[in-house]
């Protein structure tokens, strides 16, 4: 049996009573918990299901359907909610589902038959089946004659930067790996309890935010998307501070924009944020300016280091152990080194490949991120290796660097940086809220103050079109390739509007006009 379910068959003896999750009013202890995975993955095993998907909200059907299928030794596909629907049908096919849980509408073929989960073969007795599925979570199947070759593990989809989603073949016992190595590397920070406001279908929150508190046997909040106020890439700060304030948790999983959230909330003083111990930010670029304001507010913020193909977190700053601009230190499980051209490489939690590719997995998985390792260990993080360009004064800059910079700007939701063979760089930026040419320009110069000039924004085009979904990662990071090919007229017009300007500020406001309402 698994180091996850062992630990929650112990916990159901030993914390029977204490409440394991909680959203809003209601809670499911321990005990409870326990009861309904065994009997769910009872009912699975019944069903003879090979692989199992499911779309649903954070939730506790979510935390029971995940853990059940674990417990089942079935194939696991988590769809996220935020992929469109033909980012579903595809994860479907790929993944050959043949069984599919929906808490949202999708349109089906005719091979998929509506299924009822209240049957004989499904035996609780904890009466809590309605407030676990309720009458939106539906149950569909389908017959399957050649399964995928997996058996028993983890298929998480990465949208990545371009195409369609991509499936990552994780096995449970690397995934436990960085569960338990996130545990022991946390016992410093007695935690209580842990908020869940990413999606539980994206890696990190799974493992981290949820593997690893159930673990511990903490109380894990897990109240809805919409309660949270994340849509996709948007956020309602209304609904966030509301949230926090509510549950007022010990530890929290942030990405940077959400971090961003916190840090301007907290300067109004509309959050307390009084209970934290832990704040982890990862999935992109924190800008050294963010984390300077979090600290001087008291915000115990751990920058973090992961990607999917490695079972998600890979490194940590932590309370005794923290370096700025480092990502952390590697965990215990982790190993990692440099590539002849700077490239991160990792071993001890690898995937075990993309789904649909024979290609045989290396001990070594090059991660695509250019950095380097001081010499007490710490990891730092200067860009992708593919998103490189080179100005016209032969200079190499990373743009997640310039877009981090300018993206902890509260009023600036989303940037994309362009400058190869140019003379400058040109910023695309969407605003969070309006703002007129002179803020954009003060916002510009803070976040220009942090580069070099060589790496600078030296002028930007408002876009008021709001990006779909299509176009961002699961953590909200822009699809660069595809983003710059979308708006590649706007920046063909800014150049040649440039080239006809020299030397002149009027070509910016020009542009700038061009594109703002």
């Amino acid at each position: 049996m698994s180091l996850i379910l062992e630990t929650l068959l112990a916990h159901s003896i030993n914390k029977k009573d204490s409440i394991a999750l909680q959203s809003g009013k209601y809670t499911v202890t321990y005990g409870a918990l326990s009861t309904l995975v065994i009997n769910f993955s009872k009912y699975l095993v019944s069903k003879d299901v090979k692989t199992l998907g499911f779309q649903l909200d954070n939730s506790f059907a979510w935390a029971v359907v995940d853990l059940a299928a674990t417990h089942a030794g079935i194939n696991i596909v988590p769809i996220p909610v935020f992929f469109t629907e033909k980012q579903c049908e595809h994860i479907i096919e790929t993944a050959k589902i043949d069984f599919l849980i929906c808490g949202f509408p999708l349109h089906l073929g005719e091979e998929w038959q509506a299924h009822s989960l209240f049957d004989d073969s499904w035996n609780d007795n904890t009466q809590l089946v309605p407030s676990i599925f309720d009458s939106r979570i539906k149950f569909f199947r389908r017959p399957i004659k050649e399964p995928i070759d997996y058996s028993g593990v983890k298929i998480t989809f990465t949208s990545g930067s371009s195409g369609q989603p991509k499936g990552v073949c994780l096995s449970h016992e690397a995934i436990e790996t960085v569960a338990a190595s996130i545990v022991n590397a946390l016992r410093q920070f007695e935690i209580e309890t842990h908020l869940c406001v990413l999606p539980l279908a994206t890696l990190l929150e799974n493992i981290a935010g949820f593997y690893a508190p159930l673990i511990k046997g903490i109380v894990i909040h897990m109240p809805s998307l919409d309660v949270v106020g994340l849509s996709g890439a948007s956020l309602d700060v209304e609904k966030f501070s509301s949230i926090i304030n509510e549950v007022d948790p010990n530890s929290i999983i942030l990405v940077p924009q959400l971090l961003t959230a916190i840090v301007t909330l907290k300067q109004f003083q509309l959050i307390s944020a009084d209970k934290f111990k832990m704040m982890a930010v990862g999935g992109g670029r924190v800008s050294e300016h963010l984390i300077g304001s979090a600290e001087e507010l008291g915000l115990p913020v751990c920058q973090g280091y992961g990607l999917s193909e490695c079972c998600s977190v890979l490194t940590l700053n932590l309370a005794s152990a923290d370096k700025p601009n480092s990502v952390g230190k590697a965990l215990p499980h982790v190993k990692l080194r440099l590539s002849a051209e700077g490239e991160i490489e990792a071993s001890g939690s690898n995937m075990l490949g993309y789904l649909g590719q024979s290609e045989k997995m290396n001990e070594w998985y090059a991660t695509g991120d250019l950095g380097y390792i001081d010499d007490d260990g710490f990891v730092y993080i200067t860009g992708r290796k593919k998103n490189v360009f080179i100005t016209s004064f032969g200079r190499n800059v990373n743009p997640e660097w310039v877009e981090s910079a300018l993206t902890q700007q509260a009023a600036i939701s989303q940037a994309i940086v362009y400058g190869e063979g140019r003379d400058h760089n040109l910023a695309l930026i969407w605003l969070r809220f309006p703002q007129n040419e002179t803020e954009i320009q003060s916002l510009l110069t803070k976040a220009n103050s942090e580069l070099p000039d060589y790496a600078q924004a030296g002028a930007y085009v408002v876009i008021e079109e709001a990006l779909a979904g299509v176009y961002l990662t699961a953590n909200g990071r822009i699809k660069r390739e595809p983003v710059l090919a979308h708006f590649q007229n706007y920046i063909d017009e800014h150049y040649a509007l440039a080239t006809k300007h020299p030397n002149s500020i009027e070509y910016d406001r020009v542009s700038a006009a061009r594109y703002t309402k």
